[in-house]
């Protein structure tokens, strides 16, 4: 099966590329389509090549991206917060004009394992509403997302919540020799007019006198590589610029054993590694996903951040990390047959046609 990526791919997002990286997996492991039958529509075409070995065109190109879908049988929109209007009404206009394209080629595409939303205009509500009506299969990630797209009039039975493909992809082995001291990782980014760093910074002067080591972690460098910094300025010199490699971020997470995060995918990540994760929650996909997995008492609504609750939660979380690993194992199980689905669901929309 040849099968054509859209999403917000070469941009060296590590979570973004985690998501890649675990769809790529998945359809290797079920056979349906291995490296030398993708092609991923980057940012960076030649990164992309390199990380995943498969075939990659520049997504701006619209000769290169209108031959990569006439060629394929199957152009797959996602994973990842694709349709949402918080970042640009650009951003959300690109990623329907791809789905467009591939309709107007015959080609089916599906929605998958996309996070819906928000979407603030009433011109990206009819946007989506027709990508999803118009699509041959439907998974989302969070159940939130089932229900605005409910909303927005697309019928209950065409949509199937699954999991992150993230969720496919395995701790690296060996783990890490253990430091001298407990140490958590800090993968924070930037959001919006908010001083994340300002308001994490007592978080970890409060930990580093507690005794625990510290390190930051950048799932995206050029953003997260700055805020981590000042936070942990004068506590640590240690971030991880991950380059946006999935495999660096793993290293990275499992080799820690507490985790604050921010980043969707960093807490994703935790659960597969077997680190305890501390989310602070600044969009509803990162309470979706502590949901998921039953540790909703470790998540703190950045609105109503108190660094007090965040550490005693992290060093709860550190105390007791045999408990939460039993409760992330208990969870885990599932959502990796759950992330399995979304390639399944592939294999039926490739041979359904165009809708």
């Amino acid at each position: 099966m040849r099968i054509v990526f859209s999403g917000y791919y070469g941009f060296r997002n590590a979570g973004d590329e985690a998501v890649l990286a675990g769809l790529l997996r998945l359809l290797a492991q079920a056979d349906l389509a291995h490296p030398g039958d993708i092609v991923v529509l980057s940012a960076d075409p030649g990164w992309s090549r390199a990380q995943h070995g498969v075939e990659a065109v520049d997504r701006w190109n619209m000769r290169a991206v209108s031959s990569a879908i006439a060629a394929s049988d199957l152009l797959i929109s996602g994973g990842g917060s694709l349709l949402q209007d918080t970042t640009s009404l650009r951003s959300l206009l690109y990623y329907a004009w791809i789905m467009r394209k591939a309709r107007a080629l015959k080609r089916p595409y599906m929605l998958c394992a996309q996070g819906i939303g928000p979407l603030r205009r009433s011109i990206s509500r009819r946007i989506v509403y027709n990508a999803a009506n118009r699509s041959a299969a439907i998974t989302v990630r969070d159940e939130a997302s089932a229900e605005l797209l409910r909303d927005l009039g697309i019928a209950t039975d065409r949509i199937r919540v699954t999991a992150d493909p993230a969720y496919a992809l395995d701790a690296p082995q060996p783990r890490p020799e253990p430091r001298e001291r407990p140490t958590i990782g800090f993968a924070l980014r930037p959001w919006h007019d908010r001083d994340i760093a300002r308001a994490c910074r007592p978080i970890a002067q409060k930990l580093s006198a507690a005794g625990i080591g510290l390190i930051g972690i950048a799932m995206h460098p050029p953003l997260d590589a700055p805020v981590c910094a000042e936070t942990l300025q004068g506590l640590s010199d240690s971030i991880v610029d991950t380059a946006g490699d999935p495999q660096a971020a793993l290293q990275a997470i499992h080799g820690v054993e507490g985790l604050i995060g921010m980043r969707l995918h960093a807490i994703i990540l935790s659960a597969v590694c077997s680190t305890a994760p501390t989310a602070i929650a600044y969009d509803p996909k990162v309470t979706a996903t502590m949901r998921a997995l039953g540790l909703e008492d470790y998540r703190i609504d950045l609105d109503a951040l108190d660094a007090d609750v965040v550490v005693s939660r992290a060093l709860t979380g550190l105390a007791d990390r045999e408990s939460i690993l039993q409760r992330i194992g208990d969870k885990l199980t599932y959502l990796r047959q759950s992330a399995a689905e979304n390639v399944a669901m592939a294999a039926a929309a490739a041979g359904s046609g165009v809708h």
